[in-house]
């Protein structure tokens, strides 16, 4: 039998608090004296509300697939959707080197099975990998994350930190499973000297794996 999905346990817990709500309204409907109960404060809200949220998926051998932390996450029964405070992601690349992501906002989508969600980061957003002393560090003001596919893609423009050098790109699609960034639009690179150059690799891509 397949686990839930995160957002069909954020249903279920939605479901049970409507039906508390439910309940108590109609406890209070039995005495003539009692008030009228008022409507639930998250009507106009969010169904669910939670604090220091903690979401992990692992995957059919129990290892990790990703892992999802945030201040505060509020689920919208209507639209089906999840805004996220300050997200932290972990998505683990084929050698278990952990990818981690943060960012002000997010908002989820999707998430029927262990692939399909998707992740709409935005405000501050850096996604960055230690390996040893090897690193590399996106910062972007915004970033389309699958975390169950390990991708990750933006079209806004990226500042890409490692050991060696600094780069400057007009967006990027990120394969972080092998941990490749493909880079499009005009790419600017720095190197450890301070030397700049101007690459112009809208097409093909410039690729960089590791």
């Amino acid at each position: 039998m397949r686990a839930p999905t995160p957002l069909k346990r954020l249903a279920w817990l939605a479901s049970l608090g409507l039906l508390f709500v439910a309940v108590a309204a109609w406890l209070v409907a039995d005495d003539p004296l009692a008030p009228a109960p008022s409507a639930p404060s998250f009507a106009q809200g969010p169904d669910v509300l939670l604090e220091d949220a903690d979401i992990l998926q692992f995957g059919e051998g129990g290892a990790l697939r990703y892992s999802v932390r945030s201040n505060k996450a509020q689920w919208f029964r209507q639209g089906g959707e999840m805004a996220l405070t300050a997200p932290e992601l972990v998505v683990p690349d084929e050698q278990g080197v952990p990818w981690r992501v943060v960012a002000e906002r997010g908002a989820v989508q999707g998430g029927q099975n262990a692939t399909s969600m998707q992740v709409d980061l935005s405000g501050m957003v850096v996604l960055r990998r230690d390996d040893g002393d090897a690193f590399v560090q996106v910062a972007t003001e915004a970033l389309e994350l699958h975390p169950g596919a390990r991708r990750a893609a933006t079209e806004r423009p990226v500042s890409i930190t490692t050991e060696r050098s600094r780069i400057e790109a007009g967006g990027l699609d990120a394969d972080l499973a092998a941990g490749a960034l493909r880079l499009h639009g005009g790419v600017d690179v720095v190197d450890g000297g301070g030397v700049s150059r101007r690459v112009h690799s809208t097409q093909p891509r410039a690729e960089r794996s590791g």
